[in-house]
């Protein structure tokens, strides 16, 4: 994945830390706010 491009990933857990993309979002959810949620905003 290009470094310039951000990637973003969506888990309930950390299972993909990416250390080795510099350009990265971890959204977290759990039984308050949902997938959809995170995706939503």
């Amino acid at each position: 994945f290009p470094a310039h491009r951000r990637m973003v990933t969506i888990q309930e857990i950390l299972e993909d830390p990416l250390p080795f993309h510099p350009n990265h979002v971890h959204l977290f959810y759990g039984h308050v706010v949902g997938p959809k949620a995170l995706v939503a905003s």
